[in-house]
């Protein structure tokens, strides 16, 4: 099909687009009424543009047009206020002993939490893993499981013993040279001042 030329009259298109032979035009087409006429080969774009647009004599909500279930739900989460509020309801009604209590003589299925090290403050990958186990023990309780969850703090050694390393080097101080029960005892001290920190 060939071409059409650039000066010859063409139909408007129906929709809110332009064809693409119009975005090759150097001067602006105009769209509404009150918009200031220039000269140019297409003619005005099809005015179904105009009610998609609020002008200040002409304002339409348009939450209306939308066909959503009518809800008490508010527009905004507001988590940081509503948070406590769920947590505190539950603390009230004893969800989790009714959970347990609706459990027995189920098939336990109990999961025993290592991390987080206790050695630093919590950070999304504590986030993580917890909110991974929340969904394993949630959905083993709904599957008929006597699901149990049972917190801790993963105190492997290693992890918490660096880190007292650190403290040393700091100091100038071998580690080497220190008694190994008062290393111990650090470590031991080290530990529980991050559980008492990641439990707040």
């Amino acid at each position: 099909m060939a071409r059409p030329s650039a000066d010859a009259p063409r139909e408007a298109p129906l929709g809110p687009g332009l064809p693409p032979y119009a975005k090759r035009l150097k001067r602006r087409i105009p769209i509404h009424d009150d918009d200031p006429v220039q000269e140019t080969s297409l003619p005005r774009v099809n005015r179904t543009i105009r009610s998609m647009t609020d002008t200040e004599n002409n304002t339409r909500d348009y939450s209306e047009t939308l066909n959503l279930p009518q809800t008490d739900y508010p527009m905004r989460a507001g988590l940081p206020k509503k948070e406590p509020e769920i947590l505190a309801r539950w603390q009230k009604t004893g969800l989790y002993k009714k959970l347990r209590e609706a459990g027995k003589g189920r098939n336990k299925f109990v999961l025993h939490d290592g991390p987080p090290y206790a050695n630093g403050n919590i950070h999304i990958g504590h986030a993580l893993n917890k909110t991974l186990k929340d969904i394993v023990t949630r959905s083993m309780q709904m599957t008929g499981w006597d699901s149990n969850y049972v917190p801790g703090w993963d105190c492997h050694g290693l992890p918490i013993e660096w880190k007292i390393e650190e403290q040393y080097r700091a100091k100038g101080k071998n580690k080497d040279e220190v008694p190994i029960n008062e290393f111990r005892q650090e470590c031991r001290e080290f530990a529980e001042h991050w559980i008492g920190v990641q439990r707040e």
